[in-house]
């Protein structure tokens, strides 16, 4: 059972009116989904990758547990 908005974080480049309403687009950008709602800059982006590298978002640790597949 997947969450209902699940395929939020899989739909790169596309605002899904069905699931947040047509005249919800202000919040579909709100949301943040690094380089997949195409919704970031450049810089931003490599802001956030840059912190994941230097360990200032995550813990090596934990960067071991997300980039492993949960899918099996």
């Amino acid at each position: 059972n997947e969450h209902p908005k699940a395929a939020l974080s899989v739909s790169p480049g596309f605002a899904p009116d069905d699931e947040l309403g047509s005249n919800d687009l202000q919040l579909w950008r709100q949301i943040e989904f690094p380089g997949t709602n195409g919704q970031v800059s450049a810089l931003g982006l490599a802001t956030f990758y840059n912190g994941l590298a230097q360990e200032k978002l995550l813990s090596r640790e934990h960067m071991e547990l997300v980039r492993v597949s949960q899918g099996g």
